[in-house]
């Protein structure tokens, strides 16, 4: 990671592609949040049905 970092502080464009890629991980990040969150709901939701 360290060394992908410095190759791309000499290059503009590199720069920018490593931006587009931190976007895409927070979409992913947030995604897999709001999966989790669902995921919590409907366990929550279950194990009172099964009571």
């Amino acid at each position: 990671m360290k060394l992908k970092i410095k190759r791309r502080k000499r290059d503009s464009k590199r720069c920018h592609t490593n931006f587009n890629t931190n976007n895409h991980r927070k979409k992913i990040f947030v995604s897999l949040l709001i999966l989790q969150r669902k995921l919590v709901m409907f366990l929550s939701f279950h194990s009172l049905t099964l009571k």
